[in-house]
């Protein structure tokens, strides 16, 4: 099953160079909801029928996934960061000015969010997930989530997988960024992550 978890979502990752961005958005996050729910049942902490830790497995084939979208090439171009399309913002002494606006940049990221799309489990649903709309950030914060959620896992294991994800995509992208001299504009991706 991890083989075909990675395929899937190597085939998923690739889509982002022939597909528009909206329709692979909505893909990876259609793929992403069939581990939070499965015909309206809950992935418990329980043993399946073959003896396997169902919440185990299912948190281990979502940090493969996730693991494949951190090393992305494309992860700062795929997550539209919000900062790339200002176009000359104010960077001197802080004016009242210059407080509105980042006062209004704040506010805005703060819409952002995709509600706990991929925080936990999920709850137990009847009706299916709704996937969130494309927004800023949203594959950092799919990241960031599932890493986080991972991290609180009973398994030693998987949280020291989780928190060793997370560095690696906080360092990748930060290295990147200063190669690039976009270091902002990767930092901009992560606010949510702070605030």
């Amino acid at each position: 099953s991890i083989d075909v978890n990675d395929a899937i979502v190597r085939f998923l990752r690739d889509l982002f160079a022939v597909l528009e961005l909206d329709l692979v958005h909505r893909l990876v996050l259609v793929y992403f909801s069939r581990f939070v729910m499965k015909e309206g049942k809950h992935w418990q902490d329980r043993d399946s029928k073959i003896g396997l830790r169902c919440s185990w497995e299912t948190c281990k084939l979502r940090l493969n996934a996730i693991t494949l979208f951190v090393r992305f090439p494309e992860f700062i171009r795929v997550n539209r960061p919000l900062m790339q399309t200002w176009d000359k913002w104010p960077v001197s002494a802080p004016t009242p000015a210059t407080r509105r606006f980042f006062t209004d940049v704040l506010e805005q990221l703060d819409t952002l969010g995709m509600l706990g799309f991929a925080a936990s489990e999920g709850p137990v649903r009847r009706s299916a997930v709704e996937i969130p709309p494309l927004k800023p950030h949203w594959l950092a914060e799919l990241v960031i989530d599932i890493c986080l959620s991972a991290a609180g896992h009973a398994e030693q294991n998987i949280q020291h997988r989780a928190a060793s994800l997370l560095h690696e995509l906080f360092w990748a992208r930060s290295q990147e960024g200063k190669a690039n001299g976009t270091v902002s504009v990767v930092a901009s991706m992560f606010v949510t992550f702070i605030t």
